[in-house]
């Protein structure tokens, strides 16, 4: 383990925990990712909300 990771982990653990191992990531290309429908739905923000209800209202008429 990195000692750089023996410094930035504590504060994070909880009572009686302890870190075993730290590795850095880095994505695989070789794996596939999460498909859309798998992914948990972003809540969208209240601008977008306002100008989807907007173009609701002209698309209506």
């Amino acid at each position: 383990m990195k000692p750089f990771y023996r410094d930035c982990f504590p504060p994070f653990l909880q009572p009686g925990e302890r870190l075993i191992i730290a590795s850095d990531y880095c994505h695989n290309a070789a794996l596939p990712f999460v498909p859309a429908g798998l992914r948990t739905p972003r809540t969208p923000s209240p601008l977008e909300q306002r100008v989807r209800g907007a173009l609701g209202t002209l698309w209506a008429r």
